[in-house]
């Protein structure tokens, strides 16, 4: 369970460095829908929204880690 989390936790920061990255760059952040890449370009505020989230969820996930006395760097 622990390493599940920790993989989840990977995961999420991965997702974050990697839209942050984009936003850096300036690259255009596409959508995939359904294995589908989507043509249109996501908004900032789009984009702002997925990083709150991802954010939110790493957050809960160290939480989580962090009540089973699990250190989290």
């Amino acid at each position: 369970m622990v390493q599940q989390m920790n993989d989840e936790r990977t995961r999420l920061l991965g997702e974050i460095r990697c839209i942050e990255r984009q936003q850096v760059l300036g690259d255009a952040w596409r959508l995939l829908i359904d294995g589908e890449l989507q043509d249109d370009v996501m908004h900032g505020l789009v984009r702002s929204i997925v990083l709150g989230e991802l954010r939110k969820r790493l957050r809960a996930v160290e939480s989580d880690l962090g009540a089973l006395g699990v250190e989290v760097n």
